[in-house]
């Protein structure tokens, strides 16, 4: 992990595919955040519960439940963190209203770390 004071903003990755929860990591690592990651919907919770999260990058397209399902459930346990929508398809109106923003896939290392930075303002 980068010496770097972003490793001060956590970063909860949530995707169904785990290897993409692993890349995802590695590359906000890259960048200098503190990360975890849930592969598994039933997981999101009790990781909520254990630690603090900044910023919440949440698939929008997972199965069973799908992320927009998953948002409550974050507002709920981390009512501070911001959440992002990370998803190659185009999302409507009214799920764009239930986060703080965005990510279209793919993104690189540099660009979302310079999302989740203007997120955080």
């Amino acid at each position: 992990m980068v010496d770097s004071p972003l490793t001060a903003v956590r970063v909860l990755v949530i995707d169904d595919e785990s290897a993409i929860c692993r890349i995802m990591t590695r590359t906000l690592e890259r960048q200098g955040f503190s990360t975890a990651s849930v592969s598994i919907a039933t997981e999101v919770e009790p990781m909520l519960l254990s630690a603090v999260f900044d910023v919440v990058l949440l698939d929008r397209s997972m199965e069973m439940p799908d992320g927009s399902h998953l948002v409550p459930v974050v507002r709920r346990h981390a009512p501070s963190a911001k959440v992002l929508f990370f998803t190659g398809e185009f999302v409507e109106a009214e799920q764009r209203a239930l986060v703080d923003g965005v990510v279209q896939k793919p993104i690189n290392g540099k660009q979302l770390a310079a999302v989740i930075l203007e997120l955080l303002g």
